[in-house]
């Protein structure tokens, strides 16, 4: 019985209990089961990930390649499907029977949080300092709504930046094989959760605390150059390690990215202007005082962003303490983290400020990436962790006053909120008469909404001035000698947590007339999403290989694949580059390009007439939140996914191809059209040809085909072509794909009856595996000496 309170009187205990408490009050709801989060970025992963895993119990195997997505694209190249290879997720899979679901998001909350504790206590601050900023980080606004509307990796990646910083100071401390092993473990788990972004973004910040680190050891005498060099070797050792760790993942997307949206632009990124849509503004930046000064999501939002869903908030008592740790505790660490911070936020104004330009022109793979105010998530961690040095600085500075000075400068200081409150409060009726009209918002609303978007500051003002009068109150207290610092340090740390907290709790479930749409919902809603409906069972009872083009806002259902049905269009952030220029060329507008997808049916919400089609079907499909009523038509012309064209046609470009394409006379039968290289070009098939499919089987991973041809001829597949993977043989012979019509695949075939067979087995990701497993064994060894060492303390 003596043991329990000694053990809770480990400081790294208690911060534990407090973080977890703070995620269960948050997101009790869903912890409890009867609720989950629907927003669309939650529910399209889930119906293809749903897809994925009834077709690897049906054949046994990963499908590597997704067939429900436009035509087809790879799985783990697009960065889809990549939680089993997740090592915690072997422990978490193991544990579920016990766990309630969400418990993997709250584990992953509670390991961010506690990793900023750890983080602060080796900078030596104190167990209130630690607090403070682990609440900071797991309670920061964007952090949770990363979680609420779908990006759960996204916050599972970002959990591990205090880690990898912490893990970097005690190898630089250690420099021994052990400290090496856990960075290229901790780097490694980050990278294998999958947001390649919120890595990259990490990362960075870890090579900037490297540099420092290493800088500065050449500057310290008692350090050898031995020494010196081992810290540098292993952290490189620890980076190569952690990298392999999660090759199966990085190696297929290297190969993938020059043939995607995010890399198939000019200059092999995604294009300055997409890349920057969602830019921050120095206009944003009184978010970081007053939340709602910029509305608060939805359609109150009037900054410059396109729209978003949170404000860029991270506590005014943690943004006024971690200014204060840079302005007081002048280490290096608080003017590197400082740095970073600030770097962070000037490139999270992406095209308003020059800087974002330079790193997307010279920096590698920076370029990939999109939505600039995602940098902000290195600003927050680094306020928070700040904040944390700051208020040991501020208590120790303030302590140090004598009385009657220390009640002076709170006295100054309480007066400063007040007048800042003040000023928010009257700039609610300034900034109410120049307000922008809201976006997509009906004319008639447009009074209510400005009406809400004042009553937000003038809230949040409010708020400004309670929270400052109990900050400056309790230190006055506690200088005055009627507070114990026991209770003014749980104070300062729980107010920090409603300031946040109350934040969240807007974001998780918005109040009734916010006029912010809720996605927080009963466990009934995903699961009729993910179960099947009258639409789906139609189309998943037809036997044929066919392909369907939903219509209107049904483009961007990821739901046909629960019914194992094709798509031509879908959800997805990294679709490939030539399939979305031939849909914006095209529009599918055509008969042609409908054959020449091999669509069957056209499903829509709204029922019409047209002579091509024949109504097969009406029943309810679950979209959007609700039963609807959806018509089902069948194309007479239905093409078969194979087949040998008439005529085959060499243009000189891209562009003349899918003008031609465009012709609403085009018949794929009649003629397709490749690419012409050159007079000589010696891929060019011959013009004539003729044969027929005689047996098909369509597999994800796999195509066999027994064809029969005249002469020689080529033989087309309603396939998209994509070059890293994909292989062609024709009796076993490896024979060329073509690019035919600027998105399928074209196959020669001699004259007579062949068996052609497509296989998609990228090398990429059999290397990748190779590597993960060999880098797992090298960490293990890494921990060994560290694990003989602890045996033979104890022998």
């Amino acid at each position: 019985m003596s043991s329990v309170p000694v053990i809770w009187k480990r400081p790294w205990l208690r911060a534990l209990v407090v973080l977890i408490a703070a995620g269960i009050v948050l997101y009790y709801k869903p912890l409890s089961g009867g609720y989950t989060f629907t927003g669309p970025d939650a529910l399209a992963p889930a119906g293809t990930t749903a897809g994925i895993q009834a077709l690897e119990a049906e054949t046994g195997e990963l499908p590597l390649w997704m067939p429900w997505l436009f035509s087809g694209m790879p799985t783990i190249h697009s960065f889809t499907y990549l939680s089993i290879f997740y090592l915690p997720n072997k422990v978490l899979g193991v544990l579920a029977p016990v766990l309630p679901d969400f418990s993997s998001y709250l584990l992953h909350m509670v390991f961010a949080g506690f990793g900023c504790f750890l983080l602060i206590q080796w900078l030596g601050g104190s167990f209130a300092a630690g607090l403070l900023g682990g609440t900071g980080f797991l309670l920061m606004p964007y952090f949770n709504t990363m979680l609420v509307h779908g990006h759960g990796s996204q916050m599972m990646t970002l959990a591990y930046l205090p880690w990898l910083i912490w893990g970097l100071f005690r190898l630089h401390a250690r420099r021994s094989l052990p400290a090496a092993a856990l960075l290229a473990l901790l780097t490694g788990m980050q990278l294998q959760r999958g947001h390649a972004q919120i890595a990259y973004y990490s990362l960075l910040l870890l090579g900037v605390f490297f540099v420092v680190l290493a800088v500065r050891s050449l500057r310290d005498k008692d350090l050898t150059g031995g020494q010196r060099g081992r810290f540098v070797a292993l952290f490189a050792l620890a980076m190569i390690v952690g990298f392999g760790l999660a090759a199966v993942l990085y190696l297929p997307v290297m190969s993938y990215t020059p043939f995607s949206i995010r890399g198939g632009q000019l200059g092999g990124g995604t294009g300055i202007e997409y890349a920057t849509q969602w830019s921050f503004s120095f206009s944003e930046t009184l978010t970081f005082l007053l939340p709602s000064f910029f509305g608060f999501g939805g359609a109150t939002y009037w900054g410059d962003m396109p729209f978003t869903d949170y404000p860029n908030y991270m506590g005014l008592l943690l943004l006024a303490l971690a200014v204060w740790a840079v302005a007081v505790r002048r280490t290096w660490f608080t003017w590197t983290m400082a740095g970073g911070a600030v770097l962070a936020y000037f490139l999270s104004l992406g095209h308003n400020f020059f800087l974002y330009r330079l790193f997307y022109d010279l920096f590698p793979y920076f370029n990939k990436f999109r939505v600039p105010s995602m940098l902000l998530v290195l600003t927050q961690f680094g306020v928070a962790v700040l904040a944390g040095l700051g208020l040991d600085a501020w208590l120790q500075w303030l302590g140090a006053q004598g009385e009657s000075r220390a009640r002076r400068i709170l006295v100054w200081t309480g007066g400063a909120v007040v007048v800042l409150g003040l000023l928010f409060l009257a700039s609610a009726s300034v900034v109410g008469s120049n307000l922008p009209v809201p976006r997509g918002v009906p004319a008639q609303m447009v009074p209510q909404v400005n009406g809400l978007r004042m009553s937000m500051i003038r809230a949040d003002a409010v708020w400004l001035l309670v929270l400052g009068g109990l900050a400056v109150g309790g230190l006055y207290l506690w200088r005055a000698g009627s507070l114990s610092k026991r209770w003014l340090l749980a104070g300062l740390v729980a107010v920090s947590m409603v300031d946040l907290g109350r934040i969240d709790l807007r974001i998780i479930e918005p109040a009734e007339g916010s006029l912010r749409s809720p996605v927080l919902r009963p466990r009934s809603v995903m699961t009729r999403y993910l179960n099947s409906d009258p639409v789906l069972e139609f189309l998943g009872g037809d036997t044929a290989t066919f392909r369907i083009r939903p219509l209107g806002r049904l483009q961007n259902e990821n739901r046909w694949a629960l019914a194992g049905v094709s798509s031509v269009s879908g959800y997805h952030a990294a679709k490939l580059a030539n399939y979305d220029r031939f849909m914006q060329a095209t529009g599918f507008q055509s008969e042609g390009i409908l054959r020449m997808l091999n669509v069957k049916y056209l499903v829509s919400l709204q029922q019409f007439s047209d002579p091509r089609l024949r109504e097969v079907f009406v029943g309810n499909l679950y979209s959007g939140g609700s039963y609807q009523p959806a018509a089902v038509y069948e194309l007479d012309t239905f093409l078969e996914r194979a087949w040998f064209p008439r005529r085959v046609e060499p243009l000189p470009s891209a562009d003349d191809i899918l003008a031609r394409l465009r012709d609403p006379a085009y018949d794929p039968e009649t003629v397709v059209y490749i690419q012409a290289h050159g007079p000589d070009d010696p891929i060019a098939p011959p013009f004539q040809g003729e044969g027929r499919v005689v047996q098909a089987n369509w597999q994800p991973n796999q195509i066999r085909l027994q064809v029969t041809a005249a002469r020689e001829a080529l033989l087309v597949l309603s396939e998209v072509v994509y070059p890293e993977g994909w292989r062609a043989t024709v009796d076993g012979e490896p024979v060329p794909i073509h690019e035919v019509n600027t998105i399928l695949r074209g196959v020669m075939v001699p004259s007579g009856t062949h068996d052609v067979a497509l296989d998609f087995a990228p090398g990429d990701y059999r290397l990748g595996l190779l590597l993960g497993r060999l880098s797992l064994l090298l960490i293990g060894l890494g921990f060994l000496p560290g694990a003989v060492r602890e045996i033979r303390k104890r022998l």
